[in-house]
């Protein structure tokens, strides 16, 4: 047990966690698709196997994700998952950053995952089942589910949102979603912005 805790520590430090990183991270690029803290791997020894009996499949990743992705598989692993390589029969989820845009390859797997039963989730809900130890409800969040396009919705282009009653990890939380969504955030509203 303390193995697995050192293991995924690092799920503890999440960038949803931070409003300050979250502010930073979508002030410089709102298309993040995979969440940027990856858990700390330092340990080898095997974890609570809350992921026994799940096989996931993830669609192909490069570029500074590609580094975050192998970190959250080895985690996924030490947890039990089967992470593989090909979508078939025996694939429970698939992880996917986006669902679109129409004729891509993420759609072309969202569609074949629906056909086959695999449930579809994000990194972000990945993330949490590592930070909390256990699966939780794709329900949860709408983190936890991929967007149709890392470009945002068009209909959230050029709105600017203040989040006000929220702190902590819900604050950072809603920051994300309106990064995402294509929206601006903005640390205070007044009549010039």
């Amino acid at each position: 047990r303390a193995a697995c805790r050192r293991a995924l520590s690092g799920a503890n430090n999440l960038s949803l966690g931070s409003p300050a990183r979250a502010i930073r991270e979508f002030e410089g690029d709102a298309r993040m698709s995979i969440p940027m803290s990856a858990p700390s791997l330092q340990a080898d020894e095997p974890c609570d196997p809350f992921m026994a009996g799940l096989t996931f499949h993830h669609a192909p990743v490069s570029g500074k994700d590609a580094a975050d992705v192998h970190e959250y598989v080895k985690a996924m692993q030490r947890a039990g998952a089967v992470v593989t390589p090909q979508h078939d029969a025996r694939v429970t989820h698939v992880v996917l950053s986006k669902t679109g845009p129409a004729g891509s390859e993420d759609e072309a797997l969202y569609k074949a995952a629906g056909r086959a039963g695999s449930r579809v989730v994000s990194w972000f809900w990945i993330q949490e089942c590592l930070k909390a130890r256990e699966l939780v409800s794709v329900d949860d969040s709408v983190l936890f589910r991929p967007l149709p396009s890392l470009e945002g919705l068009p209909e959230m282009r050029g709105l600017k949102i203040c989040v006000t009653g929220y702190t902590g990890d819900r604050r950072a939380e809603l920051i994300t979603i309106i990064g995402l969504l294509g929206a601006e955030y903005m640390r205070s509203l007044d009549r010039r912005s």
